[in-house]
């Protein structure tokens, strides 16, 4: 949802960037993507051992601090992170698709894949997805 500042609705991501911005303005930035790659690789680890610890109550920050880091990441190689979010979304859905389709085809029910087979399909549908934008391309 998005927050009200004044008159103005800005979405989170927005907010974040124009924090990030503020912060860069006054001399608190990475000199490059890289480390900004960095952090977030940090900000994963530190994910990765609260989930292994089991400190369910830190994931909501540590997923955040992830989530900031990213935001971050796309601000430095000046990409819209709200964009780049619709486009991985639709990537998503578009494979959901794919493979939802090669199983009605194959005449089974989802229920009835196992997860091993769904990866199989997702991998495949990856590799047809990256065959045929290979093929337009040229």
């Amino acid at each position: 949802m998005p927050e009200r500042t004044g008159e103005v609705s800005i979405g989170v991501f927005q907010k974040a960037l124009a924090i990030q911005q503020e912060a860069s303005s006054k001399g608190l930035d990475w000199a490059d993507a890289t480390g900004v790659l960095t952090k977030l690789r940090e900000e994963l680890d530190e994910l990765d051992e609260a989930m292994r610890s089991g400190t369910r109550s830190s994931y909501n920050e540590e997923v955040g601090d992830v989530v900031f880091s990213a935001v971050n990441l796309a601000r430095k190689l000046a990409i819209d992170p709200e964009d780049a979010l619709r486009d991985a979304m639709n990537k998503f859905e578009r494979r959901y698709r794919d493979v939802l389709a090669s199983i009605k085809r194959s005449r089974r029910d989802v229920e009835d894949i196992s997860v091993e087979e769904l990866d199989v399909l997702w991998e495949a549908t990856k590799r047809a997805e990256s065959s045929e934008g290979k093929r337009r391309s040229s």
